[in-house]
Order: C-alpha cells, then sequence, then structure tokens
C-alpha cells in the first residue's frame, strides 16, 4: 500500500470523519487564538465613581447615616460589589452581593447604612469595591477591579 492510496482501504466514514476532525482543527486554532487576543485586549473601563458625600457627618451607633456616591457605569458585565466602613472605627462589610446598574447608568447612589454597634468612635472612611467579569480572562487575573473614593465621616460614642 502507498502513502497516497491509504484511503481507498478504510471504510467510507472513517475517511470523512477524519476529514472533517483535520479540518476543526485547521478552523478552530485560528478561531481560539483570535477569541483569546480579543479576551486580552478587552480593557474597557465598567465603571467609574466619583467623590461621594456622607449625611450628617458625625453619627452615633445605631443611627443612619446616608452615602451619596456619584458613579457612571459604561458597560453591562457580571460583577461583584462590597460596601465597606473601615478607619479608626475598625472594619465592618456593610453589604457585599452581584452588581445591578445597567449600562449608561449616570447619577447618584443614594446608600443608607445604620451604623452598627460593633464599630469603635473614631474617624471613619466608606467605600466601594467593585469586580466585573466581562469575559473569561478578567475572571482569572481580575483585571477589573475599581475602587470609590473615600468618603468620610465621624462615630461619636455614646456620652453619659
Amino acid at each position: 500500500m502507498t502513502q497516497t492510496t491509504w484511503w481507498k482501504n478504510h471504510c467510507f466514514w472513517c475517511y470523512h470523519v477524519a476529514a472533517i476532525l483535520i479540518f476543526a482543527c485547521l478552523v478552530s486554532v485560528p478561531f481560539c487564538v483570535w477569541l483569546w487576543w480579543g479576551w486580552f485586549a478587552d480593557q474597557g473601563v465598567v465603571i467609574a465613581f466619583g467623590q461621594g458625600t456622607a449625611t450628617p457627618a458625625v453619627v452615633r451607633h445605631g443611627d443612619t447615616l446616608t452615602i451619596y456616591q456619584p458613579a457612571h457605569k459604561y458597560r453591562d458585565c457580571d460583577g461583584t460589589i462590597r460596601r465597606v466602613i473601615s478607619g479608626e472605627c475598625g472594619h465592618h462589610v456593610t453589604w457585599e452581593g452581584p452588581s445591578s446598574l445597567i449600562r449608561g447608568f449616570d447619577g447618584r447612589l443614594v446608600l443608607p447604612i445604620r451604623i452598627p454597634f460593633e464599630l469603635i468612635p473614631g474617624q471613619c472612611s466608606f467605600k466601594i469595591y467593585a469586580r466585573y467579569y466581562c469575559n473569561p480572562v478578567d475572571r482569572f487575573f481580575e483585571r477589573q477591579v475599581y475602587e470609590s473614593p473615600a468618603v468620610e465621616f465621624t462615630v461619636k460614642g455614646l456620652e453619659p
């Protein structure tokens, strides 16, 4: 049997399956390279935070603090949000969950927060940490991570 006639001695389906597999490999490799290159090149900003404010600037344990946080959402991507109070008063995660802002949102988030009794009196700051996954590369390398500017406020102790 010569090299050029091997296919004549094999079944009809084996020949066609081999041809399809070879064709699939030749097509899929460039497609996979193109797909991965696109994911690596995708560096578009998902969200931008402005400087927020807190009302009132001085709170006691159990009071409600209202945070006004400007934000602009540029893209729709899945993500997780973490809202954190930290500083001299300690460290407390006030909320963590999925992102719910839609693309095109350009406004001010109004976030009421009850001041927990676990916080120590002192200077505090509130920040939002956002992590988005627009493609598998973002999930693996955690590239789309955003942090809002700190919003300062003070927790006063209970006075006798």
